[in-house]
């Protein structure tokens, strides 16, 4: 990876890490509120979706700032990894137990969402280059 393409993604690169090792101890049997999770899915099922995401979500940080300079696919999977925060998030307030998991998730969602709307700018930035690329304004 390009040195200099990683700074701004950092928190992205960060984000989507936490998640795939949350998944991997998860899908492995480590423990994760399984009552609040089991209204719609397995806990497995959710641990491999989410880690699903997150691999997907690291390829396209990789290609973004290697082969292409794409942000839309990053802006749209930050924001569906939003998703995956507000329910673990909904997970550790339904247990009714005081954990150090609320101080932890609910900020992960927050820094992800705030990501999405970042990039999305960055996206319209790209967007209007190329726009602009052949012109003579």
């Amino acid at each position: 990876m390009q040195v200099y393409h990683f700074p701004p993604k950092a928190s992205e690169f960060t984000t989507s890490i936490i998640l795939l090792l949350w998944s991997l101890i998860v899908f492995t049997g480590g423990e994760a509120l399984s009552t609040a999770y089991q209204t719609i899915s397995s806990v497995r099922t959710w641990a491999f979706l989410f880690g699903v995401l997150s691999v997907f979500r690291i390829a396209i940080l990789y290609i973004n700032g290697n082969l292409r300079r794409s942000p839309h696919f990053r802006s749209v999977l930050s924001l569906i990894t939003c998703f995956a925060w507000f329910q673990i998030t909904i997970a550790f307030i339904e247990s009714e137990t005081l954990s150090t998991g609320l101080a932890v998730y609910p900020v992960l969602l927050l820094l992800d969402f705030y990501n999405g709307f970042r990039i999305a700018v960055e996206a319209r930035i790209t967007d209007e280059s190329y726009k602009n690329a052949g012109t003579d304004d």
